[in-house]
């Protein structure tokens, strides 16, 4: 078995309450099935399930302030007021420690919404060069 109790996991497909994607705790190992438990709070049990490995991706657990710097690409890992989740944006720059200016393109409107975004609610998915123009 590659999981052991008490490691992070993330789910794969959607199975009862749980969405594909939900962080969860393996529990218990059992011989073909692991029991995942998704808690609100660290004590707060909100739903545990029987999941199959394939079912299963390791979850790095991440607690350091992740920094970003202008041009970085970033997903959206939560939804906020005026943006849904897995939004796709730029940081445009650095706001105050964990918080940077991110602007987003929405399908509604022309210019891109600027929003101050907490750095752990983003993912860096990737970074713009600026187009450097060489002249001969």
């Amino acid at each position: 078995m590659r999981f052991h109790r008490g490691e992070f996991v993330k789910t794969l497909i959607q199975k009862g309450e749980v969405k594909e994607g939900d962080v969860g705790v393996i529990d218990a190992v059992h011989e073909d099935s692991y029991t995942v438990g998704f808690y609100a709070t660290e004590d707060a049990l909100l739903y545990s399930g029987s999941f199959f490995e394939e079912e299963l991706a390791p979850y790095e657990k991440k607690e350091e302030v992740v920094e970003f710097v202008e041009g970085d690409v970033v997903e959206l890992i939560e939804e906020l007021p005026s943006l849904v989740a897995l939004s796709i944006g730029e940081v445009v720059s650095k706001i105050d420690d964990g918080v940077y200016a991110c602007s987003f393109a929405i399908p509604t409107m022309s210019i891109p919404l600027l929003v101050p975004v907490k750095s752990s609610s983003l993912r860096k998915i990737g970074h713009h060069e600026k187009q450097e123009h060489h002249h001969h």
